[in-house]
């Protein structure tokens, strides 16, 4: 059987045939009067159709929720009720799972009354049952080694253990200090329980304005840390996983996103008979310029090759503006999809109110009447590479050769292993001598099964 080459162009019902998914950027406009425009804030799913905003630096202490109600979004400003948490930014958030002691709860720690400021108390706090009017805050007696105050760490979940892990921050102010410790507060037992996190082997360099989640890979749940700020304020591009009290560095083959922090990190479970994937967007980078790319980190497979794979991805839709200190979330839409919220942040000039979902998006046919393309197109070579964008229906070899519009060979790609979906391969504008090729058109032949397609990319420098 040929393996045939096909292409997403739109978001299109093209008529018969073989259906794939794309990756979609929307901007949604929910009914009501949005949250005011804010940085420093957390986004916090209930896991299904409610996404609730908390905080941010010079924000006040009500609790937003944002309703999606099958074909609509909607704001509600829940107010503040209770031992509700103070004023704060760089703070986290998670929502617990019910467990028979406890409610469906917000989970609130941490945090500073300005950007890298004074911190804030290291008390905990949850409302349950968030999405109650009638609900109020309370402050939680816990017990155990609590960690000391801090803000710019990062907190994840963990629904089996019904645990949640707490990471790195900053501890102090002037100079900045940075803590490399791991805590864990266990929210099924009465008192909840902190406990610091007895750690084998190495530990992850102090940071701060990192992201973490926490995904199943392969039947192991495990958090897993990109990025952020170490104690001399140095960005960071490494990537580390915590599987019970054993702390990884993750080997990353190919291209990997520059450093950066203030940023966000999401986990998108895969469909079925696939692993699940971590998707970063934005950021600030080490010129202090907002980023607007989005990457996914992911493992091949089990017991092959130990390194995981960074992939640049160029959603199509509406693009979310460059931006930092923004927050994330995920939940899921009415029909089951799964969909990754933004909402807020900083874009270099003023804060942002404004909030977007990546998805899995219309379905779309493959055609080998649809054409391969590339993006960015045109491009400049001195600037970045450009990704073709190709997609397999199987796994295959795929050979992809760049010719000038007079035939002239530029550069040739053989045995590349592709599997089937989307491809992306990158191309920094030079030719097989090394050498940044001239203004103009080129011909990219893309080779799979027998099969050939093509493209053509523009350079303008």
């Amino acid at each position: 059987m040929k393996k045939k080459i096909a292409i997403l162009g739109t978001i299109l019902v093209l008529g018969l045939g073989k259906l794939v998914m794309a990756q979609v950027w929307e901007r949604i406009i929910p009914y009501g009067s949005p949250p005011e425009k804010r940085d420093g804030h957390v986004l916090v799913s209930s896991g299904g159709n409610d996404q609730f905003v908390f905080g941010g630096f010079d924000q006040n202490t009500n609790l937003w929720v944002l309703r999606y109600e099958g074909d609509t979004w909607r704001w509600e400003n829940m107010g503040a009720k209770g031992d509700t948490p103070g004023t704060r930014g760089g703070h986290s958030g998670i929502f617990a799972r019910e467990d028979g002691l406890t409610d469906e709860s917000i989970i609130i720690f941490g945090g500073s009354e300005s950007f890298l400021g004074v911190l804030v108390d290291s008390g905990t706090y949850s409302l349950g049952n968030p999405w109650d009017w009638n609900s109020a805050w309370e402050k939680l007696n816990t017990g155990g080694t609590r960690p000391s105050s801090r803000a710019e760490h990062t907190a994840v979940y963990d629904e089996w253990t019904h645990e949640m892990i707490v990471f790195g921050g900053y501890t102090g102010t002037s100079p900045i200090v940075v803590s490399t410790i791991t805590y864990t507060l266990q929210l099924s037992v009465a008192p909840a329980t902190w406990q610091e996190v007895p750690i084998v082997g190495e530990i992850p360099p102090p940071r701060y304005g990192h992201s973490a989640v926490w995904g199943q890979m392969w039947g192991i749940g495990q958090m897993i840390v990109f990025g952020g700020k170490d104690n001399s304020e140095e960005l960071l591009d490494d990537c580390w996983r915590l599987e019970w009290s054993d702390w990884h560095e993750i080997d990353v083959t190919g291209d990997k996103p520059p450093a950066r922090w203030q940023h966000t990190a999401a986990w998108i479970m895969g469909d079925p008979g696939e692993q699940g994937k971590m998707i970063i967007f934005g950021g600030e980078d080490e010129d202090g310029t907002p980023l607007d790319d989005v990457w996914i980190l992911w493992e091949p497979a089990p017991g092959g090759p130990p390194d995981w794979r960074w992939e640049k991805i160029y959603p199509i839709g509406d693009l979310p503006c460059a931006r930092m200190g923004h927050a994330v979330a995920t939940g899921w839409n009415w029909e089951g999809e799964r969909m990754v919220y933004i909402f807020g942040g900083d874009d270099g000039d003023e804060n942002l109110n404004d909030i977007y979902v990546f998805f899995k998006g219309e379905q779309v046919e493959k055609s080998l009447e649809r054409k391969p393309f590339n993006a960015p197109n045109p491009f400049n070579p001195d600037m970045e590479d450009t990704k073709i964008c190709y997609y397999l229906e199987e796994d295959d070899d795929v050979k992809i050769r760049l010719f000038t519009l007079t035939g002239e060979l530029v550069y040739s790609w053989e045995n590349i292993s592709g599997r089937e979906g989307l491809n992306q391969w990158p191309w920094n504008g030079r030719n097989e001598k090394g050498k940044i090729v001239e203004n103009g058109g080129y011909i990219c032949l893309i080779e799979a099964g027998g099969e050939k397609q093509k493209c053509k990319i523009a350079v303008l420098r």
